[in-house]
This record gives structure tokens, C-alpha cells and sequence, in this order.
């Protein structure tokens, strides 16, 4: 499971979860779901919401363990930039007007940094 359908997953039993906890008359581990769309066509099987929680809960402990790995050219940068980033971007604008250039510089200030 890749790591944006895990989070995908996540949210839905957290809150299929909570809905749940409400009414203490609900067996979770009796309970079953199906993820459907906007326009309440069926997207997955049925599945037990208890199990479905073990998975999620196994999937969370696996992700923490495993060391993340970044495609080949691809890097991991934060999603505001940080101010090495900002300054190495402004001067390589002084140099060339060219937004190739300046993301380069910018993404060259964060390899330094982290």
C-alpha cells in the first residue's frame, strides 16, 4: 500500500472509528464498510472494519519503521522554502532570469542544509 492511499485509508477508518464510538451498541469488530463515490457507486469491497483497523494500524507501524525512499531524481525539499533557499534562488536571479536556474539553486541551498 503506497503511502498516499495508507493516509487514504487512515482517514476513513479514523472517522468510520469515531462515527461508530458513539453508539456503544456497535461491535466494531462486527462492523462492515464500503468506500463509495460521490455518487454512491460501490469503489472496494465490503470489508470488516475491525480488520480493516489491524491493517491500518500494521500498515502505520510498518511506514515507521521503513526508511523513505526517494525516486531517482527527485528530492525531498519542505514545503515552505527556508530562507537558504530563498537567498540562493535571489542570486542566482542576478546571474539569469531563468526559473530553471533559480529552482536549481535553490534546491542545491537544501541539499546543503539537510
Amino acid at each position: 500500500m503506497d503511502i498516499q492511499n495508507l493516509a487514504s485509508a487512515s482517514m476513513v477508518v479514523i472517522h468510520s472509528l469515531l462515527a461508530m464510538l458513539k453508539d456503544n451498541n456497535i461491535d466494531v469488530n462486527s462492523a462492515v464498510m464500503r468506500l463509495s463515490s460521490a455518487s454512491g457507486e460501490a469503489v472496494s469491497p465490503e470489508v470488516n472494519l475491525g480488520e480493516l483497523t489491524q491493517q491500518t494500524l500494521d500498515e502505520l507501524q510498518k511506514a515507521k519503521t521503513q526508511k523513505l525512499t526517494v525516486p531517482k531524481g527527485f528530492v525531498l525539499v519542505p514545503r515552505e522554502p527556508t530562507d537558504e533557499m530563498i537567498m540562493a534562488g535571489y542570486q542566482s536571479k542576478d546571474k539569469t532570469n531563468n526559473l530553471r536556474v533559480n529552482y536549481q539553486a535553490m534546491i542545491e541551498a537544501q541539499e546543503q542544509v539537510g
